[in-house]
This record gives C-alpha cells, structure tokens and sequence, in this order.
C-alpha cells in the first residue's frame, strides 16, 4: 500500500537550525550576512556551487521571512514569487524501501550529456498511490524552464542515481 512522505532533511532544517542558534544567543546579524550572501551569490568559496539550490533557499528563506529578527533585503525572496506545483513521476522501480531513501527533485536542460546548471528541490512531499512529487518553485523560473523544455526527475542525493526524467511540461500549479 502506498502513502506520502515528506522528506525532512531540506532547506527548511537549515532554517530551523539558524532559529534555533539564534535563540540559543547567537547574533542575528550573523545570519543575515550570510543569507545575504547566500541570495545574492557572494559565497566566499569558489568551489562551492549554490546555483542549484537558490530558489529552494529563497523560498525557505520566504517561509521563514515573518518570524526572522532579522531583515531579509533580497527582493526576489517574497512568497508571491512561489507557486505550488506537482508533477508525476516514476520512483526507483519496485523497490519498497525506495521512499525512505535521501529524495529530492531535479531540473535539468535535456541537451546536457551530463547534468550541468541543474535546479534542485529537496522541498517536496512524495506521494506513492499516485506518484505525484508536490513542491513550491519560483513561478518566474518555472515559466523559463519550460519555455526551455527542460526535463525533471526525482534523484536518490545519497548516489546521484535519478528515474526516468518526464518533460517539464508535465509540471502542473497546484
């Protein structure tokens, strides 16, 4: 019998952990140069490529915005920017332990021969009955992604192993 998951380990537990620091004394303008920098690209390390996750920390970053004691600037980091969508998508064959495994979804250009610039959401609740991935997307980018025709797929983040992508075209607002 099949039934829904919500993975916890996301972008979202970043954000729990910084209220959490901040309520143990740390100093909130810590944090909010790091957000800063984090949204705005400025990260200190060249190595450290966070292009695939932006939107899903500007939409964690939205969520969480309200009860922050801190301020946000960033201006694309507002909750109207975010549509909720859904798609389906096949998961890992038959496997039955397959929902318990490290989820996340994945949006890629289809002309890449190996997964280059990709956009992914580790925000998103599985549901097995009827294979459908729901998740909060910037609708800006979304409306891009699909005029490019991009692909989507749910990938295993501990192996980097993704199922059978479908078209982004597939992707419907909730």
């Amino acid at each position: 019998e099949g039934s829904s998951f919500y993975y916890p380990l996301n972008l979202l537990s970043f954000m729990e952990l910084i209220k959490r620091l901040l309520a143990m004394g740390y100093p909130a303008h810590w944090f909010s140069n790091l957000l800063a920098n984090l949204l705005s690209g400025n990260f200190p390390s060249a190595r450290l490529g966070i292009k695939a996750f932006l939107p899903e920390l500007e939409f964690a970053v939205a969520a969480y915005k309200p009860i922050l004691p801190f301020l946000v600037t960033a201006p694309t980091v507002q909750l109207s920017n975010f549509k909720k969508y859904s798609v389906e998508l096949p998961l890992f064959g038959n496997d039955p332990t397959a929902l318990s495994l490290l989820l996340s979804g994945l949006f890629f250009t289809p002309s890449a021969l190996k997964l280059e610039n990709p956009y992914n959401v580790s925000i998103l609740d599985y549901d097995s009955n009827t294979k459908k991935a729901t998740f909060w997307f910037k609708s800006t980018l979304m409306a891009e992604l699909k005029l490019k025709k991009w692909l989507v797929a749910l990938i295993r983040s501990d192996i980097r192993i993704i199922t059978k992508p479908v078209l982004i075209e597939n992707v419907r607002e909730e």
